[in-house]
């Protein structure tokens, strides 16, 4: 799985990366068919936000999530795209059915 993490207004620190990154592996241990995970942070005067697209067999999930710093919006925004991805294989597996 790849992870790419790119930024609007500021330069990403490698603590920003490895954040990132470690998120990103959460992920992988439930969902075993992420291709790749996108991160795209952008920060204004008094917020931040994170949009995070996970690219998958099929739709991909794009999610977005604002918050007081970097990394509270991306720990928002990989918590609400883990209740996506664990929506979307409960979906599958009731149409297999």
């Amino acid at each position: 799985m790849q992870v790419l993490v790119r930024a609007k207004n500021f330069i990403i620190t490698k603590a920003i990366q490895a954040f990132s990154e470690q998120q990103a592996g959460k992920l992988t241990k439930k969902f075993k068919r992420i291709i790749r995970v996108e991160t795209f942070l952008e920060t204004t005067r008094s917020r931040a936000k994170a949009t995070v697209k996970a690219v998958i067999p099929g739709k991909n999930i794009v999610v977005e999530k604002e918050g007081d710093n970097v990394y509270q919006a991306i720990q928002a925004s990989f918590n609400k795209i883990a209740r996506a991805l664990r929506k979307k294989g409960e979906r599958t597996k009731s149409h297999k059915k």
